[in-house]
C-alpha cells in the first residue's frame, strides 16, 4: 500500500495540472468509491486485488488536492484557516469510520452495508466537488447579481 500511495501521489499531479484540483479530487473519490465498492466480492482475490490498487493509488491523494479545490474553490485569502477546518472534519472522519464499520458489522454480522455507505460517502463527495463553481466564476456570479440588485 505504501508504494502504491506513494506512486498515485506523484502520478496525480499532472492530472491536477491538466484538471484542475477540483476535478482532479472528484475524480479520486470516484475511484476510491469503485475500490471500497470492489470490497463486495472480498472472497475472489481479484476483487481483493482491485482494491488493494484503486484504494492504494487514491488514499495519499487527498492530501495534496484539498489544498488545491479549496483555493480553486474559495481562493487562497483564508487558505489556512480553511485547512484547519477541514483536517478537524477529516480527523472526525477517521474516527468515526471505524466506530460505524463496527457498528454495521455488529448489527447486520457483514461489513457490506459499511462498504456501501462508504462509497456512497465517497460518490457524494465527488458530486459536490464537481458542483461548486471555482471562486472567480462564483465571485463574477455574486458581482453581476450585486449589480443587477441596484
Amino acid at each position: 500500500m505504501f508504494i502504491l500511495g506513494a506512486v498515485g501521489s506523484f502520478a496525480v499531479g499532472p492530472f491536477a495540472d491538466r484538471l484542475g484540483g477540483r476535478a482532479t479530487l472528484a475524480g479520486v473519490f470516484v475511484v476510491g468509491a469503485l475500490g471500497m465498492a470492489a470490497l463486495l466480492g472480498a472472497l475472489r482475490p481479484a476483487a481483493v486485488a482491485a482494491f488493494l490498487l484503486t484504494f492504494g493509488l487514491t488514499r495519499e491523494t487527498p492530501v495534496y488536492l484539498h489544498p488545491l479545490a479549496i483555493g480553486e474553490s474559495l481562493g487562497n485569502r483564508r487558505l489556512g484557516a480553511l485547512l484547519g477546518i477541514q483536517a478537524l472534519f477529516t480527523t472526525l472522519g477517521f474516527a468515526a469510520g471505524p466506530v460505524i464499520a463496527g457498528r454495521i458489522f455488529d448489527g447486520s454480522g457483514t461489513y457490506t452495508g459499511a462498504w456501501l455507505l462508504f462509497a456512497t460517502m465517497a460518490l457524494v463527495s465527488a458530486t459536490a466537488m464537481r458542483a461548486t463553481l471555482p471562486f472567480a466564476k462564483e465571485r463574477a456570479r455574486i458581482v453581476i447579481g450585486e449589480t443587477a440588485a441596484a
